[in-house]
Parts: structure tokens; C-alpha cells; sequence
């Protein structure tokens, strides 16, 4: 989803949705802070949380197995992400 595609997407949701919408953008890598997990945002919640999809991870042997299995987490505080730099 490119921004112009989201931004139209974001047009109709809740006020929370469009906080969120500000804050994370669905384009870009995140880190979990408090576990290392690499992931990618994949749903807004309107309880101001996000839905993630864990794709990799600072430690070596555990990036090999989220690159094998993807894992979704839910509820992700926006707090605990920082923007990876690729």
C-alpha cells in the first residue's frame, strides 16, 4: 500500500484509526522494544493499539525462524515500536 492508498483508506475510519494512522505507517519495518521481534503493521485497532506481523528478530537464530514462520501478534502498543532503518 503506497500513501496515497492509504491515506484515501484512512479517509472514513475513526478518529482513533487516523491517530494511529499519524503515528505508523503500514510502508515501513518496526522493532519491539521490549522483545527484539522485527515486524511489519498490519491492522489499527481502535483501542489505539496495532496488529502485527512478526517477520524477523535481533538475535541470529531466532531471525532464521521468524523468516521461516511469520507470527501475528495483536494488541501492540505504539510506544513499544521504533522505525527500523533499512
Amino acid at each position: 500500500m503506497n500513501e496515497e492508498e492509504f491515506n484515501e483508506w484512512l479517509k472514513d475510519k475513526p478518529q482513533s484509526i487516523k491517530d494511529l494512522g499519524d503515528k505508523i505507517k503500514p510502508w515501513n519495518k518496526y522493532r519491539i522494544k521490549s522483545t527484539g521481534q522485527h515486524c511489519e503493521v498490519d491492522v489499527f485497532y481502535e483501542s489505539g493499539t496495532v496488529g502485527v506481523v512478526v517477520v524477523g528478530h535481533d538475535n541470529y537464530f531466532l531471525n532464521m525462524k521468524y523468516f521461516a514462520q511469520n507470527m501475528g501478534v495483536c494488541g501492540v502498543k505504539t510506544n513499544e515500536l521504533e522505525l527500523i532503518n533499512e
